[in-house]
């Protein structure tokens, strides 16, 4: 029973990463130039093409290198950066929101965008349904569509903050669960 809710995971698994992998490594046996119609069978040849070439191991190398070397300097000041903002200083908010600024904006122009779609007149999506004959829904009034709408945000890129925009509107909005 519980297993057949899965089905739908792994069907887009398969779909979006499973047949794509199997597709490049068929790939991986032609001579081909990306977009002709003639595919060359070339066996392993790329493959000891690829391991003999000395810039192959010199870019591994130096993906490598600017891999760990870039995520062990971005965890150390991360850190250092928590560290410092947890302790009390003069101007310790001013500094706060000056670090967490570029993080916000994205998210913030994300939930502005995501507003007139849900917006009672005017919206994206009572546009849609009024070109359906269909009557235009207040997306955050009800305890389903507001739902509906609080799960699409935080699936998306926005992560709650369309949430949190929408909260900070109580004349027009109200979230009932």
């Amino acid at each position: 029973m519980y297993l057949a809710l899965t089905i739908p995971a792994l069907v887009l698994m398969i779909l979006f990463i499973a047949a794509p992998l199997v597709n490049a490594v068929r790939i991986s046996f032609f001579k081909w130039n990306g977009y002709s119609q003639k595919m060359r069978w070339y066996g392993l040849k790329n493959f000891e093409n690829i391991f003999t070439d000395k810039l192959f191991w010199l870019a591994t190398l130096n993906t490598f290198i600017y891999g760990f070397g870039s995520t062990i300097l971005q965890n150390i000041l991360g850190l250092a950066a928590a560290l410092f903002l947890n302790n009390k200083f003069k101007g310790r908010n001013a500094v706060r929101v000056i670090l967490y600024m570029p993080i916000m904006i994205p998210a913030f122009i994300m939930g502005q965008i995501l507003y007139y779609f849900v917006q009672v007149e005017g919206g994206v999506f009572n546009e849609l349904l009024g070109l359906l004959g269909l009557s235009g829904v207040y997306w955050m009034k009800t305890g389903l569509s507001s739902t509906i709408m609080i799960t699409l945000a935080n699936s998306s890129a926005v992560h709650g903050t369309l949430y949190d925009y929408l909260s900070c509107r109580p004349a027009e909005y109200s979230v009932d669960v």
